[in-house]
């Protein structure tokens, strides 16, 4: 269909401003569907599905995984939790983990009073005075338990969860049953493995090869290629899981999100800003490679910047998007490595920000940096 709109008025009374909202929003990013055979079957099954994403960081892994997230949210008992590993608390013991299991238990803490009720007294049941010792280490246990025996941390016994791993492995498995019984299908995403510890790794294990759990259960994990070698801890985890999936009968799937290649940003830039030309639409993929060597995030983070510094313009009159490749080429020649680029746009930001994005080149690759 073709559309005739004109607007009328006196001068400055924001015609331009009103045609400029129907601009096309040309720097969003549509992430590529990573659903399976497995991942959907995952939704009805009692199958168990480990997918892991890997790539460089800003390629978008998280961008994809939560792609899965309205497939996942369209059953009523569907839940889609995210725990994110951090560099800074790399050495504090299942970080990531109790982080999504506390999104559970506040998923768990919004179901009907008699719901709640009975996994509390499951959860009692089998747990026993050590539930404290599990609300230590995920306070978001208290939206589901209520009530529950002090004894455990102030006693001077000597307490299973607290000093053996092997029991809390255990105890992580036990919380699964009894979630995954009622949030079904449950999908825990475990972000930035690379710096996750040992124990965590060890609860991933445990949760995916428990053949006594009938539910369905996914767990993703997305790590970053760039910052683990063949002698690192989680490598070494994936590389025995692989041995294991047939054994304990789980599906495991391995993704790498590679950069953008110049033809993928074509295809970016046609159909975002209707354009035809593919011999003009090539040479501005190409800038983007060139300058960004094809990182997802700093691709549209160049394409902004464009638009912003008014090199990237919208014709409204025409409906098309306009730019000159050799003056982009020439303004932005200075751009060699991205973090320049993203220097420049934190310098509009207030000055109490901007100490937050002091960032240096983490090596000669033009699309790392460090925050």
């Amino acid at each position: 269909k073709k559309e005739l709109l004109l607007l009328t008025g006196l001068s400055g009374t924001g015609k331009s401003a009103v045609a400029k909202t129907l601009e096309p929003d040309v720097l969003t990013y549509d992430s590529p569907d990573i659903r399976t055979e497995e991942t959907e079957e995952v939704e009805q099954s009692s199958k168990k599905e480990l997918l892991l994403l890997t790539g460089l960081s800003g390629t978008g892994k998280s961008a994809v995984v939560n792609t899965l997230e309205p497939d996942v949210l369209k059953y009523d008992s569907g839940v889609f939790v995210v725990g994110k590993f951090d560099q800074t608390t790399s050495d504090k013991p299942y970080s990531g983990v109790a982080k999504a299991f506390g999104m559970i238990c506040e998923r768990i803490g919004q179901m009907s009073d008699d719901d709640v009720t009975k996994i509390e007294a499951e959860i009692l049941e089998t747990f026993g005075n050590e539930v404290e010792v599990l609300v230590d280490l995920i306070p978001e246990l208290k939206c589901v338990i209520k009530e529950y025996p002090t004894s455990a941390l102030s006693d001077t016994e000597d307490h299973s969860l607290v000093n053996g791993q092997e029991n809390m492995r255990f105890a992580f498995r036990a919380l699964t049953r009894t979630f995954s019984a009622v949030l079904s299908p449950l999908v825990l995403v475990l972000d930035d493995l690379q710096w996750s510890d040992i124990s965590s790794l060890q609860i991933l294990d445990y949760l995916i090869t428990d053949t006594q759990n009938p539910n369905p259960l996914m767990i993703i994990g997305c790590y970053r290629s760039d910052e683990v070698d063949e002698n690192s801890v989680l490598i070494n985890k994936l590389l025995a899981l692989r041995s294991k999936r047939n054994k304990f009968s789980f599906n495991m799937t391995e993704l790498e999100v590679d950069a953008l290649s110049a033809d993928d940003i074509s295809g970016l830039i046609k159909s975002r800003m209707r354009v035809d030309h593919d011999a003009t639409i090539k040479g501005l993929a190409a800038l983007c490679v060139k300058r960004t060597m094809g990182n997802p995030y700093f691709v549209l983070e160049f394409l902004r910047m464009l638009k912003n510094e008014g090199l990237l313009t919208y014709d409204a009159e025409g409906r098309k998007w306009m730019w000159d490749l050799s003056q982009i080429e020439e303004v932005t020649m200075s751009t060699a490595n991205v973090v320049v680029l993203l220097q420049k746009k934190f310098r509009g930001r207030p000055s109490r920000s901007n100490g937050c994005y002091n960032m240096q080149p983490a090596s000669d690759h033009p699309s790392v940096c460090q925050l």
